[in-house]
């Protein structure tokens, strides 16, 4: 399926503009693992919604940095700590996309959403089955060869292929004039 759905503009509060919004919204972990290059700044933590954990990446690098200029043997000693911790965030960056895109998911699906469109008057109640056993009686009327009666053995199924074919063989073989008298 093309992807020409995402740019429509539906101006609407339904499930499509919907998926429209969550779609901008949801994470990746692509753009997860690209923004830990820069570690220091905690960016991906901040991406993926942690912010007590991007700060606590900010102010650990920075008291890494500020240990190697003052005691050179104990700050060398931090930053195997720093690129251990860095590699366990990225073995866990795909769960947290995950947990996070779930948790954005919940949160559109099942927020308050606002009021119907203007007009709407709902899909039950009195009205629509109104509505909807006229409609079911005028279709019912119909018939795609209303001259050819259908005689089915059950009466509720569709007629099977064997009796459309015989239906079919019937109008063969009727005349040009007998084919749209019997509206």
């Amino acid at each position: 399926m093309p992807d020409a759905w995402k740019h429509l503009n539906l101006q609407g509060q339904g499930l499509q503009s919907l998926n429209l919004r969550l779609i901008r919204q949801l994470r990746r972990p692509r753009r997860a693992y690209a923004l830990m290059l820069p570690f220091p700044l905690g960016l991906h933590r901040a991406y993926l919604g942690d912010t007590r954990g991007a700060w606590a990446w900010r102010l650990g690098c920075l008291a890494a940095a500020a240990l190697l200029l003052w005691t050179r043997p104990w700050g060398l000693l931090v930053l195997p700590l720093l690129v251990i911790a860095l590699l366990a965030d990225a073995l866990r960056i795909e769960r947290r996309c995950a947990a996070y895109n779930r948790a954005l998911r919940r949160r559109m699906y099942f927020s308050p959403q606002t009021e119907p469109p203007k007009g709407f008057r709902g899909r039950f109640g009195d009205d629509a089955t109104d509505e909807l056993q006229n409609y079911l009686t005028q279709k019912g009327g119909e018939s795609a060869v209303p001259h050819v009666p259908v005689t089915r053995a059950t009466g509720s199924r569709a007629p099977s292929f064997n009796e459309q074919e015989a239906l079919l063989k019937e109008l063969a073989r009727r005349p040009n004039g007998a084919r749209g008298r019997s509206r």
